[in-house]
C-alpha cells in the first residue's frame, strides 16, 4: 500500500438500524407509488374533438431534423380544442390529407393530452417519483436516523 492509501471499515453492528430505516421508508414508498399509479392508470380516458385552425405546407431540402428524407412533404396542423372552458392548441405532423378534426385522449388535463389511446405516465409524475427515490427517501432516512439518536452524519465523513 502506498503512503496514502486506505481503507475504512464500516461496523455492520453500527449501520443496521440506519439501513433497516432505508429499507422500511423504501418498501412503503414503492407500495404508495403502485397505487397510484394504478389508480392514475385505471382513470377512464376522456375525449376531446379538436378543429383544425391552421395548416402549412413543408418540403423537404435535404436532411431534416425528423431524420425525414430530403424529399419528404408534410403538413403540419394546428388544432384548437377546450378542456374547462379553457382554449388549447396542438400541432400535428400530418402526410397526406388533414383531417377538420380529430379526436385527442387525457385524464386529468392538458398536461397529458395524446392522439393515442396508449397509457403513458406523464414526465411531471416520473419526475417527481424519481426525485422522491434519490433525494426524499435518503433525506428521510438521515432525519429520522438523527431523531433516534444515530449520527449517520459524522459516521460518514
Amino acid at each position: 500500500m502506498g503512503v496514502n492509501e486506505s481503507f475504512e471499515t464500516y461496523d455492520l453492528a453500527e449501520w443496521f438500524p440506519v439501513l433497516v430505516i432505508y429499507a422500511i421508508l423504501v418498501t412503503i414508498s414503492v407500495i404508495v407509488c403502485r397505487k397510484l399509479y394504478t389508480r392514475y392508470k385505471n382513470l377512464p380516458d376522456k375525449t376531446v374533438e379538436a378543429k383544425l385552425i391552421k395548416k402549412s405546407r413543408y418540403y423537404g431540402s435535404g436532411e431534416t431534423n425528423d431524420g425525414l428524407p430530403s424529399s419528404a412533404r408534410y403538413i403540419i396542423a394546428k388544432y384548437e380544442y377546450n378542456i374547462n372552458g379553457i382554449r388549447h392548441t396542438v400541432k400535428t405532423q400530418c402526410f397526406g390529407s388533414v383531417p377538420d378534426t380529430i379526436i385527442l385522449y387525457y385524464k386529468k388535463g392538458n398536461r397529458d393530452i395524446r392522439a393515442e389511446k396508449t397509457f403513458s405516465l406523464p414526465d411531471k409524475y416520473k419526475v417527481f417519483i424519481g426525485l422522491w427515490f434519490i433525494v426524499g427517501v435518503t433525506l428521510l432516512t438521515i432525519g429520522i436516523s438523527l431523531m433516534l439518536g444515530i449520527e449517520v452524519i459524522r459516521k460518514m465523513f
